[in-house]
């Protein structure tokens, strides 16, 4: 297709796409800055001259001057990936940067390999690893090893499924950045403690969110048995259920008692100490119906303390608590990432009646048919969500902390 079918192809699927053509009046397909502002004002009357000027700054990916064809169509294809208008699209693209900065996870200014696959596995993306190198050394232009930003704007150019992760990328931030700031609106209100295993749990960022989450890295069990060790042991002998009569400092409590005490007591008997508590909080809760009064990401810790349980009823409950909850969710949401999470815990709970990888720690003993089933990674809950291809690795921190070896 030559550049002038391509363009009359992208006109059709997008009406505002032909004015800012129209705007190409030497007929050299390229945009200026000022046919650029002088178009946008056209059709958004309520645009300022320093939203347009920061606005072509970002769709100006190679720093030129001008706005040239293949940078005009991405704006158009993240606008139709989002179902909305150019408007939306340049929302959108001045959102990137925030996502190239996510996955540059060592604040260098440029993505590396693994960072840029790390970051494509943690919101499910379906490409084998073997498909984002060669995505990841195509961009890489001039053979540096490393994507910078204008590298990156052209993968997300020219492949729909990272297009599609980076949408979802922004959707999830969104979601996060609610989420947060309910907890900055109710900071006043908070115990706190509560407020500060909040911010610690729901970081600025979805990926950092994701690796707190699953990665069960040694580091962080130190460092969350340091700075809540104690309230974690309080919270199981009862002594912060003051915190019940409000949603946000029951969710406190509910990480407490359900996600910190696996990092506290990680390896031990006691790891599951804390549950009997937990589920009698979430029970609670439910009945109030907080779950219905936090943010959908937040209401996911309700659903986790029932997909801990080894009773079967607790495991039917988590599902239909989170068809509930998930069926007001567009199909692209990020928390759609928990699906599979709860309907796997019930499986297994159907099958065994028990989570056999709870076995060794609990002294239990292990049937042959387990044993089996443990060989299966998808299923080794016990495991950290590392990108490997299978998506489960052991981090070496992880497997020491497991054999009793000072980290």
């Amino acid at each position: 297709m030559d550049s002038i079918d391509h363009l009359e192809h992208q006109a059709s699927q997008t009406s505002m796409l032909l004015p800012m053509l129209l705007a190409d009046t030497d007929g050299d397909q390229k945009i200026s800055k000022e046919e650029f502002r002088m178009t946008c004002k056209l059709i958004f009357h309520d645009i300022t001259d320093e939203e347009l000027l920061e606005l072509f700054d970002e769709l100006d990916t190679d720093k030129s001057g001008d706005v040239n064809l293949s940078e005009l169509t991405f704006l158009f294809k993240l606008a139709r990936g989002k179902g909305e208008g150019l408007q939306s699209g340049l929302k959108t693209l001045s959102n990137l940067h925030k996502v190239f900065d996510t996955i540059d996870r060592d604040n260098s200014g440029s993505i590396e390999m693994a960072e840029f696959i790390t970051a494509m596995r943690l919101f499910s993306c379906k490409l084998a690893d073997a498909d984002l190198e060669k995505i990841f050394e195509n961009s890489d232009s001039d053979n540096s090893g490393f994507m910078c930003y204008s590298e990156f704007v052209n993968v997300v150019s020219r492949s729909s499924e990272c297009r599609q992760i980076v949408l979802r990328v922004m959707s999830s931030e969104d979601m996060l950045n609610s989420t947060r700031l309910s907890i900055e609106r109710a900071s006043s209100t908070l115990d706190p403690l509560a407020h500060k295993i909040l911010l610690y749990w729901f970081p600025p960022t979805m990926q950092d969110c994701l690796l707190l989450w699953f990665g069960k890295d040694g580091d962080t069990d130190d460092y969350i048995t340091a700075e809540f060790g104690a309230a974690v042991v309080d919270a199981r002998d009862g002594k912060m259920n003051h915190w019940l009569n409000s949603e946000l400092e029951t969710l406190a409590l509910l990480i407490l008692l359900d996600q910190f005490s696996r990092n506290v007591f990680r390896h031990s008997p006691e790891t599951f100490s804390c549950d009997e508590m937990a589920l009698a909080v979430v029970t609670r809760s439910l009945f109030y119906e907080y779950h219905k009064k936090v943010s959908k990401l937040a209401s996911v810790f309700f659903c986790l303390v029932l997909t801990h349980s080894e009773n079967i009823h607790h495991q039917e409950l988590c599902v239909q608590l989170w068809e509930d909850i998930s069926h007001e969710l567009s199909a692209d949401d990020p928390c759609h990432k928990f699906d599979p999470i709860f309907t796997k815990h019930l499986h297994v709970i159907k099958r065994f009646g028990r989570f056999p990888h709870r076995n060794e720690v609990l002294g239990r003993t292990t049937t042959h048919v387990e044993e089996e089933f443990l060989n299966d990674p998808s299923y080794r809950f016990d495991l950290p969500m590392k990108s490997d291809g299978t998506g489960f690795t052991r981090s070496s921190s992880f497997v020491e902390r497991k054999e009793g070896k000072k980290l």
